[in-house]
């Protein structure tokens, strides 16, 4: 999947907020949490032809939360392929987030996140609230998580309407990229249905990171990352409820998981994304763990070695 995301990054680039173009379907009500407010088709990404894409706002926690949908042009029932881009893993007074820079290179939260999106899949990646055109600040784990949950449903509300002859069946395949390795896994937690997860370069959750952290704190990029943590949510506490909200309940995820991590990456740690494999390992659950040696975050410098992996 050619798709870059490589977030939990302290280095970004904010671009100013574009005007909402016309809409082909607007309500503004009720604010139901996945209720579709426009749907607006759009020409899709370059190389990309055998596809319809559309621009999605729909309604999150009394938000308006962007999204970019792929789907086949004929008609059918199809599974839905959810893709989740990197970016902050803490809260910031940061809103309408156009692009980050980091390790893994430039992010435009756009319709480029749909860049090699599946011609036989229905296609959504959610922006979540204070990305791309959302309204709201950049939030955590939890909140983009809730954002996610609520594209799932908006995109099942509209194509599995009757005036639709493309459906979506309730069979997901969820690929996360940093950040948003850790808002599929989540995902993948308090879902059934799912048909398998990738998370590459992930962050693996606040109660996991930390818990390594404490053990391992030997490299001052990840102890700034640790501490950024209390200072967004107090002294670190696996019980406490806040840092819970921001973690992955990794026990619960019944799904195959692929792990893919580089071995070089200097954003967020390889060694953590271990931890979480022999979690789950000890757990008896299906996860396999793929390390690319030398590998950035993102993993851009080893796009061939990556695609060997995920296609195979």
């Amino acid at each position: 999947m050619a798709l870059i995301c490589s977030g939990c990054t302290t280095k970004q680039q904010v671009g100013k907020a574009k005007k909402e173009p016309p809409q082909s379907i607007h309500t503004e009500k009720p604010k139901k949490d996945g209720t579709v407010i426009s749907m607006k088709k759009i020409k899709p990404p370059a190389g990309t032809s055998s596809i319809d894409a559309y621009r999605l706002m729909y309604w999150s926690d009394g938000l308006k939360v962007e999204a970019y949908v792929a789907t086949p042009k004929g008609p059918g029932t199809f599974s839905l392929a959810v893709y989740c881009h990197g970016g902050w893993t803490i809260p910031t007074e940061v809103s309408h987030l156009k692009q980050m820079s980091g390790e893994g290179g430039l992010v435009k939260f756009d319709s480029s996140l749909l860049n090699g999106a599946y011609n036989n899949l229905v296609t959504i990646a959610p922006l979540y609230r204070g990305y791309g055109n959302s309204d709201g600040k950049v939030e955590g784990i939890y909140e983009n998580t809730r954002d996610t949950e609520n594209a799932i449903k908006a995109v099942m509300n509209y194509f599995n309407s009757k005036k639709e002859t493309r459906h979506v069946q309730d069979f997901l395949y969820l690929e996360g990229w940093s950040m948003g390795g850790a808002v599929c896994m989540r995902v993948v937690a308090e879902r059934e249905h799912v048909k398998s997860v990738i998370a590459i370069s992930p962050f693996v959750g606040w109660n996991l990171f930390n818990t390594w952290e404490q053990e391992n704190k030997y490299n001052v990029n990840w102890f700034s990352f640790y501490y950024s943590s209390i200072k967004a949510y107090g002294q670190f506490d696996p019980n406490n409820e806040t840092f819970k909200r921001q973690s992955v309940p990794y026990e619960k995820i019944k799904a195959p998981t692929l792990l893919i991590h580089g071995t070089s990456d200097q954003t967020v740690p390889w060694q953590a994304t271990q931890f979480l494999y022999t979690k789950m390992i000890a757990n008896h659950q299906d996860v396999t763990l793929k390390l690319i040696e030398g590998g950035n975050h993102g993993l851009t410098n080893k796009w061939d070695e990556l695609g060997d992996i995920i296609y195979k």
